[in-house]
C-alpha cells in the first residue's frame, strides 16, 4: 500500500529555492551540506517557452564549465552524424566528468520540486532548454560547505520508480493527484523520465506507439505519427541522474493515465522506450 502521510513542516528536510530566467539560473551561492527539497519556479518572459527545466550537476575537481559545454557539443555532433560508437564513447567521457543530480521542469505560475542531498563540494545548475548546458557563464555555481544542517527525513513516497540496468519498474500502477515519487537509479548508467499524459483506453501496443522514439536521441520523447489516436501531453520531467542517484519528485497530476519513459541522451539510433523502459500507471 502506497504511504502519503505528510510531516509536520519542522520536521522536513531544508528547501533551497531555484529561479529559472530566460535561460538563467537565479539561486543562492553557497549552502550547508545536508538533505533539501530543491524548489524550483520560472520568471521566464519568453512566451515561446511553456516549460522551463532545470539540472544539476556534480563537477569532477579541475573541470569546468566551459569543458563541460563543449563536451555536450561534440556528443551531440556524433549523435547526429548517426556515429553511434563515436558518440557513446563521448557520452562515456562524459559521464566521467559529471555526475547528473536529476533535475525538475515548471511551467510560468507553476511550482516544482525534488529531493537531494548536498554533499560538500561544488555543483552546476543550469535551465536545460535544449537537452544540455547551451552556455558556459550561464551555468550556475552552488558551493557545499560548512558543518550539515539538514538531516530530516523526506516525506513519504506514493511509488517507487526504480532503474535496475536495462529494467525501468513503477511500484504502484495507481498514484495519488498529489504525491511524492521516489525515483531511483539503483544500477546501470545515467537516466532520465519524463512523464506523459495518454489518452484514454490504448492498449499496450498502442502506448508504446504513442510515445514513440525520439525524433533526434537524447530528445524528449515525442508522440509518433502512426500511433492510433496518439495525443499525449508533455506533464514534467525528472531530469537525468546517474547510477546510484536517487531520491523523490513532487507529482501534482490531473486525473487521467499516464507513462512514465526514459529520456536519457542514448546511442544513435536506440530508443529507450523501443526498449521497453517505460511504465504505465494512472491518477484518480
Amino acid at each position: 500500500m502506497a504511504h502519503t502521510a505528510s510531516l509536520a513542516a519542522a520536521d522536513l528536510p531544508r528547501t533551497y529555492y531555484v529561479y529559472t530566467a530566460n535561460g538563467r539560473v537565479e539561486a543562492p551561492n553557497v549552502l550547508y551540506p545536508g538533505r533539501y527539497y530543491v524548489q524550483l519556479r520560472t520568471r521566464d518572459t519568453d512566451p515561446t517557452e511553456f516549460q522551463s527545466k532545470l539540472q544539476i550537476v556534480r563537477p569532477a575537481r579541475g573541470y569546468t564549465p566551459r569543458q563541460f559545454v563543449l563536451d555536450w557539443a561534440r556528443w551531440e555532433q556524433r549523435n547526429l552524424a548517426g556515429d553511434a560508437e563515436g558518440a557513446q564513447a563521448q557520452w562515456d567521457a562524459l559521464n566521467r566528468q559529471v555526475t547528473f543530480v536529476k533535475g525538475a521542469s515548471t511551467v510560468p505560475n507553476g511550482v516544482s520540486a525534488f529531493g537531494t542531498y548536498f554533499s560538500s563540494g561544488t555543483y552546476w545548475l543550469y535551465e536545460d532548454r535544449a537537452e544540455g548546458p547551451n552556455y558556459a557563464n550561464r551555468i550556475k555555481v552552488l558551493t557545499v560547505k560548512g558543518g550539515v544542517a539538514s538531516v530530516n527525513a523526506y516525506q513519504p513516497y506514493a511509488a517507487t520508480a526504480a532503474y535496475r540496468g536495462e529494467r525501468l519498474t513503477l511500484s504502484a500502477t495507481v498514484l495519488p493527484r498529489l504525491g511524492w515519487l521516489n525515483a531511483a537509479n539503483l544500477a546501470g548508467t545515467t537516466r532520465g523520465w519524463t512523464i506523459w499524459r495518454l489518452p484514454p483506453g490504448l492498449d499496450e501496443s498502442q502506448a508504446a506507439a504513442c510515445i514513440g522514439a525520439p525524433a533526434l536521441a537524447g530528445a524528449i520523447a515525442s508522440p509518433s505519427p502512426t500511433a492510433p489516436d496518439c495525443a499525449p501531453v508533455f506533464v514534467q520531467s525528472v531530469g537525468l541522474a546517474s547510477a546510484g542517484v536517487g531520491g523523490p519528485a513532487r507529482l501534482n497530476l490531473l486525473p487521467g493515465e499516464y507513462v512514465l519513459a526514459d529520456n536519457r541522451p542514448d546511442r544513435a539510433g536506440s530508443s529507450p522506450v523501443a526498449r521497453g523502459q517505460y511504465a504505465r500507471f494512472t491518477v484518480r
